[in-house]
């Protein structure tokens, strides 16, 4: 038969087990309420480019990263950016004056805000243009970071062709 210290030792049990899912919601409460951001970039960069395997390729400019977190909060952060490569790059490239603006929209983090986008990336590109030129969509792929930023270019002015990789640089504008 069942008897009331039976009774009583399996309820603390339950009661345990109880307080143990209690405290395993609490402590996930606090990671489901992290801001989720998602963030936007814009750049503007000119240079020279000038590569046959060897070569001097170096564009540099400004641009802005914009965030907004689930909560409706926005962050702005001025960066400059760095493109080019080092001396010897497999690429293919003629551009002794250029200059490309480029979009990305749509980039989701899972905390951070834009500085979490700082840092080194390495694309493969192509880029064309006589006058105005044409434009496309470039992959920047995060090294230091793990992030993906798929970057639209909305304009190339200049007079050049490029092949080849880049490497690309986001720093907080000082």
């Amino acid at each position: 038969m069942f008897s009331m210290n039976k009774f009583f030792a399996s309820m603390m049990v339950m009661a345990a087990l109880v307080g143990v899912n209690s405290a395993s919601a609490q402590e996930v409460q606090p990671r489901l309420q992290e801001p989720l951001w998602t963030c936007g970039m814009e750049l503007e960069v000119s240079g020279m480019d000038i590569q046959i395997l060897v070569g001097y390729s170096k564009l540099e400019g400004t641009g802005k990263i914009s965030c907004v977190d689930i909560a409706g909060n926005t962050e702005v952060l001025p960066v400059k950016v760095t493109m080019g490569t080092p001396v010897l790059f497999p690429r293919l490239a003629f551009a002794p004056a250029i200059s490309i603006k480029g979009l990305a929209t749509g980039i989701g983090l899972a905390s951070g805000g834009p500085s979490a986008l700082l840092g080194n990336y390495l694309v493969v590109d192509a880029k064309i243009a006589v006058g105005a030129g044409l434009g496309g969509s470039l992959a920047l792929l995060g090294q230091s970071n793990a992030v993906t930023i798929n970057l639209g270019i909305q304009g190339v002015e200049g007079f050049g062709i490029a092949v080849g990789g880049t490497f690309v640089k986001l720093e907080a504008l000082q």
